[in-house]
């Protein structure tokens, strides 16, 4: 929660979001929280399939 706050009063301040310089890619922030297990739930229902077991998180 202190990070959120920090992070909202520079925003607040300078009116820049805070940099992701030396962050990891966008693609890796949603695969640590659980992308590739929503887009398995997302073809499966896409394509008709929602019989099939779901996939186990790692």
């Amino acid at each position: 929660m202190e990070a959120f706050d920090a992070a909202l009063t520079t925003l607040r301040e300078t009116g820049a979001p805070p940099s992701s310089a030396g962050a990891p890619a966008i693609r890796d922030r949603f695969r640590r929280l659980g992308a590739d297990q929503w887009e398995d739930l997302r073809t499966r229902f896409r394509d008709g399939d929602r019989d099939a077991p779901a996939v186990a998180a790692e």
